[in-house]
């Protein structure tokens, strides 16, 4: 009897173990190693060149998977990579990596950019972040050989954003600092697979983006706009009432805003593009693809006022313009307004040709 007992008992344990064993396998075959196997397909994604702790960073998961890139037309990017958390939330982050001279509507598929003013990254780097309501992108181009320009740019979209809108939340400096490393950190991959000679910058812990809530009465602005000579008088000729302003940093693209509104839905915006920004920018700008410099001789044209200037390298060529954006209506502008226009332009180009070391400025 006893016998028996200790037989059904070892049964029932062997049975146990095996159902134990069966889960485990079951754990391992249809949920270990498929996010086991998404890792790796992670870190051999873009030719293993992504900076991957940077991207957990972001999208806040040590778990990760790849995803499709739907493309665009006109994008030539010579690797894209879209990267996703393994579970929950469908926020994602895409890297693309390229060179700037087979790009074409690369400032028109960044995030931001013709609306709100970018951050120049700093630390080091050429580059910039942009970032709206729904999405944001770290850019980051590197010197590479005598007629390339590695450009890396990283783009984040949180799921919940367009789905919830105000609800989602802001964005953090810290937030932008680490999507500006998972850029600079794949631009030093590349830059080192590549055997690049330019001289990398370093590590990015903090970074201010500026938006509409940062915007500043005339009299506070002192930064890419409000340290521009006569600046307070110009603007209040012109009707300016707050300062969205610009960091002054190495970047190929970079501008602030001058609010007419207090609802911030009329605005001057002041810009300075760079490298390929600025041959898109000719390109696909009416007026600055007629001359190098010049105004706006209707009150109904958007563009006032542009200029150009020659740069040494990277960026070699440098495209300056002056645009007024009203949700409403055409406004109509005094002699005294267009005169201001085109001397603010005009003092914006010197001080970032200056900046930059550009020669051969053509002012309007």
């Amino acid at each position: 009897m006893q016998a028996g007992k200790k037989g059904i008992v070892f049964w029932v344990g062997v049975f146990a173990g095996s159902l134990v064993l069966v889960v485990l396998l079951t754990y391992v075959l249809f949920e270990g190693f498929p996010r086991w196997n998404a890792q790796c397909d992670v870190a051999n994604s873009c030719s293993g060149q992504l900076a991957v702790a940077e991207i957990r960073d972001v999208l806040n998961s040590d778990d990760l998977k790849t995803g499709t890139y739907a493309g665009g037309s006109g994008i030539y990017w010579e690797q894209v990579c879209v990267i996703s958390p393994w579970e929950g939330d469908e926020s994602e982050v895409r890297v693309a990596i390229g060179y700037m001279n087979q790009l074409e509507y690369i400032s028109r598929t960044t995030p931001g950019i013709g609306r709100e003013v970018p951050a120049a990254i700093g630390h080091g780097w050429s580059g910039f972040v942009a970032a709206d309501e729904r999405a944001a992108s770290a850019t980051v181009t590197v010197r590479c050989g005598e007629t390339e320009d590695l450009i890396v740019r990283a783009d984040y979209e949180a799921a919940d954003r367009g789905e919830r809108g105000d609800d989602a939340p802001d964005p953090t400096s810290a937030d932008y600092a680490a999507l500006a490393r998972v850029a600079t950190g794949t631009a030093a991959n590349v830059a080192a697979d590549q055997q690049c000679e330019s001289e990398l910058g370093g590590e990015v812990n903090e970074l201010d983006v500026p938006s509409l809530d940062d915007a500043v009465p005339v009299q506070q602005a002192d930064g890419l706009c409000g340290s521009l000579p006569g600046f307070q008088e110009l603007a209040s000729t012109l009707g300016v009432v707050s300062v969205v302003d610009g960091s002054a940093g190495s970047a190929p693209l970079s501008g602030c805003r001058l609010q007419l509104s207090d609802d911030g839905q009329t605005y001057v915006l002041l810009s300075a593009s760079y490298g390929g920004y600025a041959v898109e920018e000719t390109r696909h700008t009416v007026e600055l693809a007629e001359s190098a410099s010049g105004v706006a001789e209707e009150d109904s044209q958007v563009v006032r006022a542009w200029a150009q200037a020659e740069c040494p390298a990277p960026f070699r060529i440098g495209r300056y313009a002056l645009r007024v954006v009203a949700e409403e209506g055409s406004p109509a502008y005094s002699r005294e307004q267009r005169a201001v226009q085109r001397e603010l332009l005009a003092s914006f180009a010197r001080a970032e040709a200056e900046r930059y070391g550009c020669s051969e400025l053509r002012v309007p």
